[in-house]
C-alpha cells in the first residue's frame, strides 16, 4: 500500500473531522451532529444520516451521488442511530486530491472523522481498493493509472475492533495486549469490470488483508493524536 496519513480535528466548526491521504489521493471528512432534524426529515426512533460528497473541481455528478449512497448505507450499519432519535447526522466528504482508490480513501476519512466526533458505533471500519491488472496481477491500493489499466476493480470495507487478550503464561492484567479482529463479512462491496468467482474471492481477501494494515495504522494514529490533545489540555505550556 501507499504511505498513509491521518490528521484529526483540522476544522474548528465541525463536531468531528479528519483528513486522510494515501499518497496522491486525499479526502477531508467532516461530521456535523447529531443536531435537531426538521419535521420533514426526522425519525422518531433513530437519527437520520445524510452524506454529501464534493468533488475537487466542479459540481457533483453521478459518481458522487453513487458514493454518497454507498457511504450512507455503510454508516447505517455501524452507527448506533437509536441513541439519537429525531436528529440529523450530516457527513461531508471533500475530495482534495484524486489519484486512485478514492472511495476507499473516503471510507477511511469518514471512519476517522466519526471517531473524532465521538459518535457511538458498533465498531470501527476500514476500506481498501484492489485492482486486477491485464495479466491478472492483484494490486492493492492502486493509483489512477493502475485503476485505468485494470480489467476489474474492487473496493471493500470491513468492520474492525480491538480486544484485550492475555499474553500466554501471564495472569497479570497489565500483560493484556490489544488484538485486532476483522470478520470475513464485508460492510461494503463495490466492483467495476468483469469478475469471476475466483477473482472476486481473491480480491476480497486482498482487500481484507489491506484493511488489517489500515486498521492498525488508524488505531495508532488516533491514539497518539488523542494523547497529544490530552497533554495539551492539562498542560497549557505545551
Amino acid at each position: 500500500m501507499r504511505p498513509l496519513l491521518c490528521e484529526r480535528s483540522v476544522l474548528s466548526r465541525a463536531d468531528g473531522c479528519a483528513k486522510w491521504a494515501q499518497e496522491g489521493s486525499a479526502v477531508l471528512a467532516a461530521v456535523h451532529g447529531p443536531h435537531q432534524a426538521g419535521q420533514r426529515r426526522e425519525d422518531a426512533e433513530r437519527a437520520v444520516i445524510e452524506v454529501l460528497v464534493k468533488p475537487r473541481n466542479g459540481l457533483a455528478g453521478p459518481a458522487e451521488r453513487e458514493a454518497e449512497e454507498m457511504l450512507r448505507q455503510l454508516l447505517e450499519q455501524v452507527l448506533l442511530t437509536a441513541h439519537h432519535p429525531r436528529t440529523l447526522i450530516l457527513v461531508v466528504v471533500q475530495v482534495l486530491q484524486a489519484d486512485g482508490s478514492l472511495l476507499a480513501v473516503a471510507i477511511n476519512a469518514v471512519a476517522a472523522a466519526l471517531a473524532d466526533a465521538g459518535l457511538p458505533m458498533r465498531s470501527m471500519f476500514a476500506g481498501v481498493c484492489c485492482a486486477f491488472g491485464a495479466d491478472g496481477t492483484l494490486v492493492i491500493d492502486p493509483d489512477a493509472a493502475e485503476e485505468a489499466a485494470a480489467g476489474s476493480v474492487i473496493t471493500a470495507a470491513f468492520p474492525c475492533s480491538h480486544t484485550l487478550t492475555q499474553q500466554h503464561g501471564s495472569s497479570s492484567s497489565s500483560a493484556a495486549v490489544p488484538a485486532l479482529s476483522l470478520p470475513e463479512a464485508s460492510l461494503l462491496l463495490h466492483c467495476k469490470g468483469r469478475l469471476g468467482a475466483p477473482q472476486l474471492a481473491s480480491g476480497l481477501e486482498g482487500c481484507r488483508r489491506g484493511c488489517q494494515g489500515v486498521a492498525k495504522f488508524v488505531a495508532l494514529a488516533l491514539t497518539n493524536s488523542f494523547k497529544d490533545a490530552m497533554v495539551k489540555s492539562f498542560d497549557p505550556a505545551v
